[in-house]
């Protein structure tokens, strides 16, 4: 009996073509056993559906239940995916119309002409206006020529103060050619020259 096992720490050898020879001879016992077991098993669950073990009315309720909660969950999904990928277009669409305002805000700053007037750079106009009476001291005379330098100026105020009354009014444009045309006929008048 020690003869046929292998000492400990030796290998046995299995030869492959003996074997195959073996389970070829033998093809016949193992395809009936295989199908032994099929009907077996078969009928085994075929007893089981017919006992009570097919699927109760309850549960393929619950499962249809489940199946159509499934359904309108993956539907929503679909919507809000599809709404997803509607604001993401929208946006892109408003960022490009953004960035397209800005650049045109850009531009307009850098070219426009009421940006680049500097609001300290005012030039102003200046015009002195002389007015003689030709009036002299005359020494050594008791009676002197009447000063009307004095009634002159008052009358010049007076046609600046109406001139700004006539441009409140609205009167723009005839405002000045009369003002100038009533000072020269009223220095013209008094016999002054400018």
């Amino acid at each position: 009996m020690m003869e046929n096992q292998p000492a400990y720490g030796q290998e046995d050898e299995i030869d492959l073509v003996a074997l195959t020879f073996t389970l070829l001879r033998k093809y016949r016992q193992i395809l009936a056993a295989a199908l032994a077991c099929a009907i077996i098993f078969g009928a085994a669950a075929g007893a089981h559906t017919a006992w009570g073990g097919a699927v109760s009315q309850n549960a393929q309720k619950a499962y249809e239940s489940e199946l159509a909660e499934y359904n309108r969950k993956k539907e929503s999904y679909e919507a809000a995916k599809q709404q997803y990928s509607l604001d993401i277009a929208n946006n892109e669409k408003s960022q490009r119309d953004t960035e397209y305002a800005i650049q045109n805000a850009q531009e307009y700053a850098e070219n426009s002409v009421w940006n680049n007037l500097d609001p300290y750079n005012v030039r102003v106009a200046q015009a002195d206006l002389y007015v003689t009476t030709n009036y002299q001291i005359q020494p050594g005379m008791a009676y002197q020529n009447p000063d009307r330098t004095d009634s002159v100026l008052s009358a010049y105020a007076s046609l600046l103060s109406k001139l700004s009354y006539l441009r409140a009014q609205g009167v723009k444009k005839a405002a000045a050619p009369i003002a100038v045309t009533a000072l020269l006929l009223l220095l013209a008048y008094s016999g002054f020259s400018l």
